[in-house]
């Protein structure tokens, strides 16, 4: 069922016994006009900071909600387009989920934004632990914690074809999966520790929005496929499956 809402209320009344404030005791937004592609970065400085630079609307939504790209959707032709600088700071050292919900206060305050919400079933790959159990190594760093918490560790892609972690979760490698795999890929190991790992594939495809890559033909050839790589070299398997997800469609939204 969809139901309509304003980000700033719901939401921030039902988390009252998190955060102990609603907002962000102060805040800057501001567009960036510089000629960088949208990209950019998030972190958490110490102290309950909030800073992100040159990053998109979606983006920001996407942090807030703790959702993926597609599961978002909308007509604003900015949404993707027009970049912003955010500063803010929170009273006390806030948590990063405590963050999100101060962000989403942000959005429905500064940029007026509204969303659709409802469950949808779609194709999805749910990430399941193989027969014989995951292969996953021990982190080099347990104390170690990946942006935006911290700046070490993380999931880096090199080569197109070769992805290496440090010090991360399942929940992080499904997030990068889904960027190959052309629908969501769900966490569904119930694997809570981090871990270090390495895994090569071959392409099957190019990913999403990138035109054909002419050495991808050389590579099919020279390795294993992804769903292969993640059986064989993580002890996970990726299994084809209908499953809901939430959607959230973004009906108004104006610049700041």
């Amino acid at each position: 069922m969809k139901r309509t809402l304003l980000l700033t209320t719901v939401l921030a009344s039902a988390c009252v016994s998190i955060v102990q404030a609603a907002a962000f005791e102060v805040a800057s937004v501001r567009r960036n006009l510089s000629d960088e592609p949208p990209g950019g970065r998030i972190s958490l400085p110490a102290g309950g900071r909030f800073e992100a630079n040159n990053v998109t609307l979606r983006t920001l939504i996407r942090t807030a909600y703790d959702v993926e790209n597609f599961q978002i959707s909308g007509g604003l032709k900015w949404l993707d387009g027009d970049k912003f600088d955010v500063n803010a700071k929170a009273e006390g050292n806030a948590t990063w989920p405590e963050t999100r919900i101060l962000l989403q206060d942000l959005l429905a305050s500064r940029f007026k934004l509204m969303l659709n919400r409802e469950s949808r079933a779609i194709p999805v790959y749910a990430m399941v632990i193989a027969k014989g159990g995951p292969k996953l190594g021990p982190p080099t760093d347990p104390a170690c914690q990946p942006p935006p918490l911290g700046a070490c560790g993380g999931i880096r892609i090199v080569n197109r074809n070769v992805l290496s972690g440090v010090n991360v979760s399942t929940g992080q490698l499904a997030r990068v999966l889904t960027t190959f795999m052309g629908r969501p890929v769900l966490d569904k190991t119930g694997l809570t520790r981090v871990f270090d790992f390495k895994m090569d594939w071959v392409l099957d495809l190019p990913r999403s929005g990138e035109p054909p890559n002419p050495d991808d033909a050389a590579l099919q050839s020279s390795g294993p496929s992804i769903f292969t790589a993640v059986q064989e070299q993580l002890g996970l398997r990726l299994v084809s499956q209908k499953s809901p997800v939430e959607m959230l469609g973004v009906s108004q939204a104006e610049e700041p």
